[in-house]
């Protein structure tokens, strides 16, 4: 199994999508993807600039990188290109899951669970 993170900030509809994603990413540079993430998640309410360089802080980033990364043309390019990539995926909206490049529509416990079973019963050599 693998899990792949993408960013597909919904600019539209939340004015801080695409600093939340970029602040995401800059926090990957440093390794720090997932502690960032949950970060975020926890403080939805709260994702202003001025709170997103405390929490990059509360992280224990070292923050005068993270801001310059946060602000470079490459976080931005690399949020533009994964959303490029959601958008050939047909995906429009976040979260989407696929299994083996199948969308999951059910995406209850079941739903995974037989979407994978189905996968794998196809796959030859393979048992479910």
């Amino acid at each position: 199994m693998k899990l792949v993170y993408k960013q597909f900030p919904l600019t539209a509809i939340h004015d801080n999508a695409m600093n939340v994603a970029k602040a995401a990413i800059a926090a990957d540079r440093q390794r720090k993807f997932w502690e960032m993430h949950d970060i975020l998640y926890r403080n939805q309410g709260e994702l202003g600039i001025d709170r997103l360089t405390e929490y990059a802080g509360k992280i224990g980033l070292d923050v005068p990188h993270w801001v310059k990364d946060f602000s470079s043309a490459a976080v931005q390019e690399q949020v533009v290109q994964e959303m490029r990539d959601g958008h050939a995926a047909d995906v429009d909206a976040t979260r989407t899951f696929f299994v083996n490049g199948g969308r999951v529509g059910d995406r209850s416990f079941d739903g995974f669970k037989a979407m994978i079973e189905r996968t794998l019963r196809a796959q030859p050599g393979k048992e479910g």
